[in-house]
C-alpha cells in the first residue's frame, strides 16, 4: 500500500494594517495646494476610497481632491485650502474605516502641520 504526504501551507496574518499621511508642503497661501500622501502598511484595495466628497477620509480646512491610484500601498489627493481663512488643515483617515487582504481593520492616522493664511489684505479703501 504507498501512501501520499500532501504538505500545506497557511498563511496567518493577524497585524491590523496602517496608513501614513503626508503633505508635501507644510504652509499654504492663497493659490497654493498641496499633494497629500496617503502610505498604506498593506494594499487596503477597495476597502479604502474617496470621491472628492465623501469615503474613508475626513477633513477641514479646505478641499480634498479625488485619490489618484485605487490599488497599491500609495493614493495620493491634491488639498485646496479654504479661500479667505486662514488656520491648521485636519486630514485623517478612522480607525477600522479599511482592511487588509486578511480583513484585518485598519489603524487610524492623521495629517500633522499642514497650516493655510489665504487672508485677503486689507483693503484700503481707494479704487485703482
Amino acid at each position: 500500500m504507498l501512501f501520499r504526504s500532501t504538505t500545506r501551507s497557511l498563511t496567518v496574518d493577524p497585524l491590523a494594517p496602517s496608513v501614513s499621511i503626508s503633505s508635501d508642503k507644510t504652509t499654504l497661501q492663497a493659490g497654493d495646494t498641496a499633494i497629500i500622501s496617503f502610505a498604506f502598511s498593506e494594499d487596503p484595495g477597495m476597502s479604502f476610497s474617496w470621491d472628492g466628497s465623501q469615503g474613508d477620509v475626513i477633513l477641514s480646512g479646505g478641499i480634498l481632491s479625488a485619490l489618484s491610484g485605487s490599488d497599491g500601498v500609495l493614493r495620493s489627493a491634491t488639498f485646496t485650502p479654504t479661500a479667505n481663512s486662514q488656520g491648521t488643515a485636519f486630514i485623517a483617515v478612522l480607525a477600522e474605516s479599511y482592511n487588509d487582504a486578511a480583513g484585518n481593520l485598519g489603524a487610524a492616522a492623521s495629517l500633522a502641520d499642514l497650516t493655510f493664511d489665504t487672508l485677503l489684505p486689507p483693503s484700503n479703501g481707494m479704487l485703482p
